[in-house]
């Protein structure tokens, strides 16, 4: 009987060890989702080779299956260039009419008439669906689960999870060289307003901070 009982409290042991550093990983996962006081971005590349030119006027012209979210995004990304003091134009406002990606003989016609310096694209990337561990309510479930009497209203559980990772490419209009690119994500699906403004946050001080664009005022 003390056998038996024995192996039952190490058994139990071994689980809250495993239990606690499941635990300790998934709440790094959801602070990852939801504790993000300032934008980030996901990846950041920049052509080391070309110095850091001001420029005089930016293109912004965004990629999205919504032409809405697309005409939104590309609104807020000029007005937050526009606010560093660099001129920048929708590119809405000068292809209008286009169910997809301008060809580049189209696109050019537009930057030279925008007498834009630069382009910057906003190409976003099909929604990726995935399952996160996440706390969320379940009565009768507490602290150990069904695993013991210890009832309470809250449980780790697997939640599905929508996540929209979007690039931004700072082209120098001239020459078509690439000279900055970053990606951002979101768990969101890009829908609402304050996801938009977070992922030109994102992509605003990346310029800066990378002196493609003045810093803030």
């Amino acid at each position: 009987m003390h056998a038996i009982k024995a192996q039952a409290i190490q058994s139990a042991n071994r689980y809250r060890r495993r239990y606690l550093a499941a635990s300790v990983g998934a709440i790094g996962s959801v602070l990852g989702l939801t504790g993000c006081a300032s934008p980030q971005l996901a990846l950041e590349w920049t052509d080391d080779a070309v110095k850091p030119v001001p420029a005089s006027k930016i293109m912004v012209l965004a990629q999205h299956p919504d032409a809405v979210i697309a005409r939104v995004s590309e609104d807020l990304m000029s007005e937050a260039i526009g606010k560093s003091g660099v001129a920048a134009v929708a590119g809405w406002r000068l292809l209008p009419d286009r169910s997809g990606p301008p060809d580049e003989q189209t696109l050019q016609l537009a930057v030279v008439q925008a007498k834009a310096s630069h382009v910057l694209l906003l190409q976003a990337m099909p929604p990726q669906q995935s399952r996160q561990l996440a706390p969320i309510s379940h009565a009768g479930l507490g602290y150990w689960g069904p695993y013991r009497r210890w009832y309470g209203g809250t449980v780790w559980a697997q939640v599905p999870v929508t996540t929209i990772t979007t690039s931004a490419s700072l082209y120098e209009a001239s020459t078509k060289r690439m000279l900055w690119g970053a990606s951002h994500r979101s768990s969101q699906a890009y829908g609402l307003r304050p996801e938009l403004e977070e992922m030109v946050s994102a992509f605003l001080l990346g310029l800066q901070s990378r002196q493609w664009l003045p810093g803030a005022r």
